[in-house]
């Protein structure tokens, strides 16, 4: 494994070596990330000379290339590092890895940027799952708690500061996409300060993602296995969009009947044996 990571690494740093077509590069990455989901690769990233930088040119150089297939598989390989695959991981060896990915502002404004232009564009399925998953890796926990306190901070910030692109992924079609968004939304206002919890509560209803998430909380079978998982993050961020939110609870007054709203406030403790 090692040898074939030095060889790859050795081709990469050649000036004279031919460019690569987009689905070589893309298969390359697709190697890339089976050799570093084992443990020797994993800790090759950062103990084998010279792999690390030629790393982060050839993932910057292929995102340049604007292909979504070729961005895809970049970012899934970048996610194979930000978070041991293999079962006998090092702790260690997962927040020295995870450090040196995050540690460059400007990698990751790049890959932000990409992510909201296919947010934007309605485009690239794929490239938005995996950067979720890269996102999940580095603020939700568990996995956050490899993630260096500064870093941590910063990424945050940065995935703040693009919070309404967050909610538009609350329309994409695919559950998996709107079930990441909303991990992230959740680590975003339990894991961020009083003026980004205030913003995002506000977007919560400048983007209707309150009330859509609402009539999920509210009217997702339980027998729908699919769904229950994605009914109870919808349940947890309503409580956190609502929570001292007076233009949520005043939207609240004027959709559900008065005596509603006075059960929900009652004191009673729920019987044993009801129903959910």
């Amino acid at each position: 494994i090692t040898a074939a990571l030095s060889a790859l690494s050795a081709k990469e740093m050649d000036p004279n070596a031919p460019q690569l077509t987009n689905m070589e590069l893309e298969a390359c990455f697709h190697v890339l990330r089976r050799l570093l989901a084992s443990k020797v690769g994993f800790a090759a990233f950062t103990n084998l000379t010279g792999f690390r930088e030629s790393m982060g040119t050839k993932a910057v150089a292929s995102l340049k290339r604007n292909d979504p297939a070729v961005s895809y598989a970049a970012i899934d390989m970048i996610n194979s590092l930000m978070h041991s695959m293999h079962s006998d991981y090092d702790l260690k060896q997962d927040q020295l890895n995870k450090t040196s990915l995050l540690q460059s502002k400007q990698f990751l404004e790049s890959l932000l940027d990409m992510w909201t232009q296919h947010i934007t564009l309605g485009s690239g399925a794929l490239v938005l799952s995996a950067m979720l998953d890269f996102l999940t890796f580095g603020l939700c926990v568990p996995y956050s708690e490899t993630t260096e306190g500064k870093q941590f901070d910063i990424l945050l910030e940065m995935v703040a500061s693009r919070g309404r692109f967050v909610y538009k992924l609350y329309q994409h079609p695919s559950l998996a996409i709107v079930k990441g968004a909303g991990l992230i939304m959740k680590a975003l206002i339990e894991e961020g300060d009083a003026a980004v919890a205030k913003q995002m509560q506000i977007l919560a209803l400048d983007e209707a993602a309150l009330c859509r998430h609402l009539l999920i909380a509210l009217y997702t079978p339980s027998n729908d296995s699919t769904m229950v998982a994605h009914r109870q993050i919808s349940r947890h961020l309503i409580n956190l969009w609502v929570n001292e939110n007076e233009d949520a609870l005043a939207l609240f007054s004027r959709i559900f009947p008065a005596g509603i709203l006075m059960f929900l406030e009652s004191k009673d403790a729920v019987p044993k044996d009801a129903e959910e």
